[in-house]
C-alpha cells in the first residue's frame, strides 16, 4: 500500500482516541458549572465516556506495536532519508497554490446555510492549505506566513463546531444509558448550549474566511 494509505489507516484508530479526549476534557469541565445536585449525574457519564477511552487506548496500543505500523515507521523513516522526488521551491509553491484554489472553490461554493458535512469539509480543505503553504513558506515569506495564520483561526473556529457536533452525538448516549428523568433533563440542556456553540461559529466564520481568501490571494495569485 501507498504511504498516504498507510497513513489514513493510522488516522482512523488515533482520531476516536482524540475525540474521547476532547470530550472527556470538555464535559468534566462543564461539569464544574453545575450545580451539586447535578454533578454526580455528568460523573455518571463521564466515567462511561472514560470506559470508552480505556478500551479505545487498548485498541491503538494494540496498533502500534503491530509489524504493519512498525513496517509504516520504517518507510517513512527511509523516505525522509532519501525522498524519491525532490521538490524545488517552484514546485512547492504550486503544490501551495494548487491546495488553496481547492479550499478557494469549496468556500465559494457553500450555501449560505451550508451543512455540518460541507463544513467539515472545509475544514479538511483548510488543514490541507495549510500544511502545503507551511512548506513554501520560505520562497514565499510573508504573505504565506499571514495565510497560515489565517487558515489556522479557520481550522480552529471549524474545529469547535465539530466538537460540538461531537459532543452532543455523546450527549444522546447519555440519555440512553441513563435511567432518571432528571439526567434525561441535563443531558436536553447540554445538548441545547451545543446547538448553540454550532450556530455562534456559523455566525462568526464568514469574515474569517474572507479573509483567508483575501491572504490566500496575496500569497498565490
Amino acid at each position: 500500500m501507498s504511504l498516504q494509505q498507510e497513513l489514513i489507516w493510522l488516522s482512523k484508530f488515533l482520531g476516536p482516541a482524540r475525540d474521547l479526549d476532547v470530550q472527556i476534557a470538555y464535559f468534566t469541565d462543564e461539569s464544574g458549572r453545575l450545580s451539586q445536585r447535578d454533578r454526580p449525574l455528568l460523573a455518571q457519564f463521564l466515567a462511561h465516556l472514560r470506559t470508552q477511552r480505556v478500551a479505545v487506548q487498548q485498541v491503538v496500543l494494540s496498533e502500534l506495536t503491530s509489524a504493519r505500523y512498525l513496517e509504516l515507521i520504517r518507510r517513512l523513516q527511509q523516505a525522509a532519508q532519501a525522498p524519491s522526488v525532490v521538490e524545488s521551491p517552484i514546485g512547492i509553491r504550486r503544490l501551495a497554490e494548487g491546495e488553496f484554489r481547492k479550499l478557494r472553490k469549496a468556500v465559494r461554493r457553500l450555501r449560505p446555510s451550508p451543512s455540518d458535512v460541507a463544513l467539515h469539509k472545509i475544514r479538511i480543505k483548510t488543514k490541507r492549505a495549510r500544511y502545503a503553504a507551511e512548506l513554501a513558506r520560505s520562497s514565499v515569506g510573508k504573505p504565506a506566513i499571514r495565510f497560515i495564520k489565517a487558515a489556522r483561526a479557520v481550522q480552529d473556529l471549524l474545529g469547535q463546531h465539530q466538537d460540538a457536533i461531537q459532543a452532543e452525538r455523546y450527549l444522546r448516549q447519555f440519555v440512553k444509558y441513563s435511567t432518571s428523568v432528571r439526567a434525561g433533563f441535563l443531558a436536553g440542556g447540554m445538548a441545547e448550549r451545543q446547538r448553540y456553540r454550532r450556530d455562534m461559529v456559523r455566525r462568526e466564520i464568514a469574515p474569517f474566511f474572507k479573509t483567508l481568501l483575501k491572504r490566500g490571494k496575496r500569497a498565490w495569485g
